[in-house]
């Protein structure tokens, strides 16, 4: 079994690792956000933006933060100068609360809704 003086060499023999913590991300995120869906996305937004001609004023920024009692994973090792490593993990267990808000170029809307839990839990 290897140990800590190990695990030290290793990372002095490989300078481009480190001891990274990596972002929780369920594995219906991490199926959904691809090349594909993300080209599809903006193919959409630039159609609908062309058609309907919106003004800033009508485009909103809707924006969610995600409270969640499923443990964080442990730190991984991973490339230096890497900005985000993810880690899938179960999204099945634990409670989840989610914050909604959204804006716009002119107004930033006040109102809040929160889900918590399963289903039906909307507060606002």
């Amino acid at each position: 079994m290897a140990g800590e003086d190990w695990a030290a060499g290793f990372l002095k023999r490989n300078p481009e690792l480190s001891l990274r913590c990596p972002e929780p991300t369920s594995p219906s995120r991490l199926s959904g956000f691809n090349w594909v869906q993300v080209n599809r996305f903006y193919g959409v937004l630039e159609e609908q933006l062309a058609t309907k001609k919106f003004s800033p004023q009508q485009i909103y920024n809707v924006d969610e933060s995600g409270i969640t009692t499923v443990q964080n994973p442990g730190k991984i090792l991973a490339k230096k100068g890497c900005k985000q490593v993810g880690r899938v993990v179960s999204g099945e267990k634990g409670t989840a609360t989610t914050i909604v808000y959204a804006m716009s170029a002119s107004v930033t809307l006040s109102r809040r809704c929160s889900y918590s839990g399963g289903r039906g839990g909307l507060t606002s």
